[in-house]
């Protein structure tokens, strides 16, 4: 398993979150989080009837990605193909996209690689209007061999096989969703994958509710989790912060029943530096059973605040699912590694 990111959207308070999130695309500053738009619980966003776009940058290059989200077409208007607006798009490491996936005005399914040629056509009226649909698709990258599938709902609408969906080079490195061109779209519940599907998921948004074990960083006033516990970061407001690598910082987090399988915990610690020039990295802390597990070490921290996401798909201690019992046996926090 390979689970690279997820995004349930609920920590939103502001279009500037896709950003420092490390989406990038056209006006994703009008990203519109709102409780609104959720499927089951939390937040979901509203792209609005605009070339809206999100991008999202793999941390390596894949030739297989898999990637799914909850989508909702907010108005029965007929979608509008566009070739340059695709709903899903998997790109290379120079940008190429390599396949694109439209809704058409028949609300089918159309794929097309890079060269704008056509490599599948689904049944038409599989994407009704305000409806939540959960749509997955997966692309693997050859000029001979390629792969195509698109799933809605975990059934398989188009598989397509032996297709030539290479344009750029043999990789994919970015992945994009779009709104339904013409048509105001919700959206919610999004994974990435580097090796198989997951199916219809729900992402379930948690926030530091106790100070545990570490405690090395220091709060701009009261309690640590305090400061780190709003739902949308205020920033500068409240805060934990430290200058001394090693120092840790864990918390603890009810979550409440969880009914189905954990897929993997994601954590985001959301960080600026405070000093011109300083050279600071930090990594995610899950600390299990009385040890602790370090992610892998994040970019230089920026004078803007920049989240990092570090996913653990197993409980670190024993390799085995995630429970309930167990993530709220756990703690979970910040190294400053640099």
């Amino acid at each position: 398993m390979a689970l690279l990111f997820i995004d349930g959207f609920d920590h939103y308070d502001h279009g500037n979150d896709a950003g420092e999130k490390g989406y990038s695309g056209t006006n994703i500053n009008f990203f519109a989080p709102s409780t609104t738009y959720k499927r089951f619980n939390g937040e979901g966003i509203h792209m609005q009837s605009s070339i809206i776009n999100a991008e999202y940058p793999l941390d390596t290059t894949y030739t297989s990605i898999y990637m799914g989200i909850a989508i909702r077409l907010s108005t029965g208007v007929a979608p509008a193909y566009s070739s340059a607006s695709p709903m899903f798009g998997f790109y290379d490491e120079n940008g190429v996209v390599q396949v694109r996936i439209h809704v058409t005005a028949a609300r089918e399914i159309v794929v097309y690689n890079g060269a704008g040629v056509l490599l599948g056509t689904s049944a038409i009226d599989l994407i009704p209007a305000t409806t939540w649909l959960y749509i997955e698709a997966r692309c693997t990258v050859h000029n001979t061999t390629g792969v195509v599938v698109v799933r809605i709902n975990n059934t398989e609408v188009l598989n397509l096989t032996n297709k030539d969906t290479r344009y750029g080079t043999e990789y994919i490195k970015k992945v994009r969703f779009a709104l339904v061109r013409n048509i105001d779209t919700w959206f919610d519940d999004f994974y990435i994958d580097s090796s198989q599907f997951h199916g219809d998921v729900t992402i379930k948004t948690f926030w530091p509710d106790s100070d545990e074990t570490h405690q090395d960083w220091t709060p701009s006033a009261g309690n640590r989790f305090q400061c780190v516990d709003e739902q949308g970061p205020n920033d500068d407001t409240d805060y934990i912060s430290s200058a001394t690598v090693t120092d840790q910082n864990s918390f603890g987090f009810t979550t409440g029943a969880l009914a189905d399988t954990v897929v993997g915990v994601q954590l985001n610690n959301h960080r600026r530096a405070e000093d011109a020039g300083a050279t600071r990295k930090t990594k995610g802390l899950c600390r299990s059973n009385g040890s602790d597990y370090l992610s892998s070490e994040s970019p230089a921290v920026t004078a803007g605040y920049l989240y990092h996401c570090a996913i653990w798909e197993l409980d670190p201690d024993d390799s085995a699912a995630w429970t309930q019992v167990k993530i709220e046996a756990a703690e979970f926090g910040i190294n400053l590694s640099t």
